[in-house]
């Protein structure tokens, strides 16, 4: 609740680890305004697909205000979920409402693969069905992670000028999560 926008967010996420060491993950996010007095040319209080919009300084990014270079390949899975980037206003961000479902299903040992499908609309923008699937590397699960995007609405990613750019990844200095990961290993 804020004075001039009134939003609501369900974030449902389920993991399993099977006996044989395959991994399943699902992740469900729903967030829609109640009320948005906001200026709809400013996607500040947006709801975000590929980044999320980090005005309570919620989430560990490197590159808060970064729009180009590394630190901007910084992924958080939070809000629309996508590794994506994409271009258009309407595409990255929504105003009004926004559904995503990420999976990552593993294909041996820390190699999996991703498929993610979301539908977004914006105040006076058509809706947006927005889709992709890539590779992810999940070397150490929410620490040290690399998405290689494969095909989206874009098309083909891998085949496209500056590929390199496109790649995402998940790398934390959180001193509590690293314990945690190797607490859990030892005990």
């Amino acid at each position: 609740f804020a004075s001039n926008f009134t939003k609501f967010i369900s974030d449902i996420q389920y993991q399993k680890l099977t006996d044989n060491k395959r991994r399943y993950d699902f992740r469900l996010y729903t967030g829609f305004f109640l009320s948005n007095k906001t200026n709809p040319n400013s996607n500040y209080f947006s709801f975000g697909l590929s980044k999320p919009r980090d005005y309570l300084f919620e989430y560990n990014l490197y590159g808060r205000s970064e729009n180009t270079g590394f630190i901007n390949q910084q992924f958080i899975n939070a809000e629309g979920g996508f590794k994506t980037f994409y271009k258009e206003e309407h595409q990255k961000f929504s105003n009004r409402w926004m559904t995503t479902l990420n999976t990552s299903v593993s294909i041996w040992n820390w190699l999996e693969v991703y498929n993610d499908f979301g539908m977004l609309k914006s105040v006076d923008t058509p809706m947006f069905f927005a889709h992709e699937s890539g590779i992810r590397c999940n070397f150490v699960n929410n620490i040290f992670e690399l998405y290689f995007p494969v095909y989206s609405n874009l098309g083909w990613e891998v085949t496209q000028n500056s590929y390199r750019e496109k790649i995402r990844f998940v790398f934390t200095l959180n001193v509590s999560k690293i314990f945690n990961f190797a607490r859990r290993g030892f005990l």
